[in-house]
Order: C-alpha cells, then sequence, then structure tokens
C-alpha cells in the first residue's frame, strides 16, 4: 500500500500523483483517458482502453467435439463479452455445431464464417437490462405452475423449461457484464442478488418439469403454492418491508403443511420461502438507505 499526499493546484483543484510503475504496466501515456469509478469513501481509477478491450475476444477452438464445444461457448457468452471470433479449422460440421449451440444463447448471432474462424456477436438491445430478464423468467415459472395444475403436458413443459435455463444463462452473462462495465457497487450487487433468484426460479423450473404432476390433492396445493410464488415475486419487485415479513410467515406456514406430505413439493417450497428471504433483504437494504 503506497501513501501520497493530496496537493493543491492553481488555488482550487486537487491532485494526486500516480506511480509510475502503474502507468507503465498499463502501457500508458500522457493524454490517455481513464475512468474513475467514485464511491462514498474511495475512488477506483481504471484505462478507458483496457475496458474497450474487454468488450471481444478472438480464441482458438482447442477440441471440436459437441460436449467441449457447448460449454465453451456458453463460458464465452456468460463473460458479456459482445463480439467472440472462434478460430480454428472451420469445417461445415462445425459451423452445423456452433449454429446449433447459439440457440440456446439470446442475443448471439453468428455473422461472419470463413475456412478459419467464426464471428458470433450479441445483437440484444442495449436497454435489455438484468431485471427484465427476471420479469421474464418469473413469468415463464409461473407460466409452469399454471400449465402443471390446469393442463399439463410434457412436451409444453418442457419447451418452458429450456426457456428458463435460456434466460439463467443471460442473467449470469448480464451480471458479469454489470461488473465488468465497472458500475457501482449498488448496480454490482443487484447484479449479483438478481442472479442468485434467476438460479432459484431455473431449480424451481427443472422441479416443475421433472418431479412434480397433479394428482390427489397435489392440485389444490400446487395452486396454493402457485399463488404464493406469485405473491413472493411481486413483493420483491414492489414490497415493502412490513409485507415482506407477511409473506415470510406465510412461507413457512405453508412448510408446516408440507414437511411430512410430499418431498418435491416441500422443496419448492423451500425455494419460494428462499427467494421471500432475499426480497426481506433488499427491504431492509432499501428502508436504512433512506435513513442515512
Amino acid at each position: 500500500m503506497e501513501i501520497r499526499k493530496l496537493q493543491i493546484v492553481g488555488g482550487s483543484s486537487y491532485m494526486i500523483s500516480l506511480p509510475k510503475g502503474w502507468i507503465r504496466s498499463n502501457n500508458l501515456n500522457q493524454g490517455d483517458e481513464l475512468i474513475l469509478q467514485v464511491e462514498k469513501t474511495f475512488l477506483r481509477i481504471f484505462p478507458k482502453k483496457n475496458l474497450n478491450r474487454l468488450s471481444s475476444v478472438s480464441v482458438s477452438i482447442p477440441k471440436t467435439d459437441d460436449s467441449f464445444l457447448r460449454r465453451f461457448i456458453y463460458a464465452l457468452y456468460i463473460q458479456g463479452l459482445d463480439e467472440i471470433v472462434l478460430k480454428g479449422n472451420i469445417s461445415p460440421e462445425v459451423v452445423v455445431r456452433v449454429n446449433e449451440i447459439i440457440r440456446d444463447l439470446i442475443g448471439m448471432e453468428m455473422i461472419d464464417v470463413t475456412d478459419d474462424r467464426i464471428v458470433l456477436r450479441c445483437i440484444m438491445r442495449p436497454d435489455f437490462d438484468i431485471t427484465h430478464t427476471l420479469r421474464r423468467m418469473y413469468q415463464i415459472v409461473y407460466e409452469m405452475f399454471d400449465c402443471v395444475t390446469k393442463s399439463p403436458n410434457s412436451r409444453d413443459l418442457l419447451k418452458l423449461k429450456e426457456d428458463a435455463h435460456r434466460f439463467y444463462l443471460l442473467a449470469v452473462r448480464l451480471s458479469y457484464k454489470c461488473m465488468r462495465d465497472l458500475v457501482d457497487w449498488d448496480k454490482m450487487n443487484k447484479a449479483i442478488e438478481i442472479r442468485t433468484i434467476m438460479r432459484i426460479l431455473k431449480e424451481i423450473a427443472d422441479i416443475l418439469h421433472d418431479g412434480v404432476s397433479p394428482k390427489d390433492e397435489r392440485t389444490r396445493i400446487m395452486l396454493d403454492l402457485r399463488r404464493l410464488f406469485k405473491v413472493v415475486m411481486d413483493t420483491y419487485f414492489n414490497g415493502n418491508l412490513i409485507s415482506c415479513e407477511g409473506i415470510m410467515e406465510m412461507t413457512r406456514e405453508f412448510k408446516r403443511e408440507l414437511v411430512d406430505k410430499d418431498t418435491a413439493l416441500f422443496e419448492l417450497c423451500r425455494k419460494i420461502e428462499t427467494i421471500g428471504e432475499i426480497a426481506f433483504n433488499k427491504s431492509v437494504y432499501e428502508y436504512i438507505s433512506i435513513q442515512i
């Protein structure tokens, strides 16, 4: 840790010198632009030209088998990169595989193909943020509740589950992009919080598809859980501290009712409760922020 003194320049401006080693390691010269991230008690400085390089990447494809290629492209996608150039021996079979993989990646399109590279670019609207993603995934999972309780169809449930997984990947991508773009701490924390909820929604979608079927008294319980799920999500988006506490008590009552009855439904209730806890913590944070 280095300590440097604040100096006054020209009688009204403050200045602090930057370490020569940091300047050299980042290849900075006079006139280069720096990004200042201002917080209440500290300041961060980033070279702007380094930030710009992070929006695209050009990489060689180590392996082209289906399993590896899918994991590899998924991992690149969630980094929040706007352009991905895949280099190597690009056979027609590889092009077909990549094209099939990116169908599951919202916003990603193949814009150029040659014998030695594939160019993927994200064409998603810049104003589509992580909160929009959460709202859409919530709607998808709520539709799954509706499908299970009213007109169960394995094909419809599978399609909805796949859509939930696609939006979860998008949420991970947007959270990484949020951190990469050097946003303030409040926005970064919100991105991580929403990514956590999206993970829970993905798990709820898996349970609804794989572990729940409408039979006997399950239908009534599923309808109750569906209503509870809607109330919890609405409370997360719009609720206050008092309403969040009421939701927590509702979920505890459901858990007590289900604890000895049905493993899948109990697990659903437990995950809904977790979202309720996040909503409560969010409300406490917003409440104390008003007091400060």
